[in-house]
């Protein structure tokens, strides 16, 4: 349904070989071993970031819906891609955690009320 907006890829690497002294972490456990030297600055930008992609993509939902309000009934139909732009400004709506349940966490972490999820 989403996702046709952006083209994604896969890259394959075999048979690459990476000297002892440019690994990160022991054989085997360097990807893992980035991964967690990520998380505090996950942990740290998360709160913000949050917060503007939930505006973000309520902002581009709206331009989007008067794109096609404008568009009339051309702004339902392929040919104009207003409709694909449409579908695709759900993802960040949805994708990772929904605006909902972020109220619901800060309902839970910030103002003390029950967990409801």
């Amino acid at each position: 349904m989403g996702r046709k907006a952006v083209d994604a890829s896969q890259l394959f690497l075999d048979g690459l070989r990476i000297p002892v002294e440019d690994r990160v972490g022991e054989e085997g456990k360097g990807f893992d071993c980035m991964l967690h030297g990520l998380n505090p600055e996950r942990i740290l930008i998360g709160a913000e970031a949050d917060a503007a992609k939930c505006l973000a993509a309520e902002a581009g939902y709206h331009a989007c819906e008067n794109a096609i309000f404008t568009h009339g009934g051309m702004g339902y139909a392929k040919a104009y891609h207003v409709e694909r732009y449409l579908r695709e400004s759900w993802i960040p709506r949805l994708a990772p955690v929904s605006p909902q349940l972020i109220l619901c966490f800060i309902a839970e972490k910030v103002l003390g009320l029950p967990k409801s999820y």
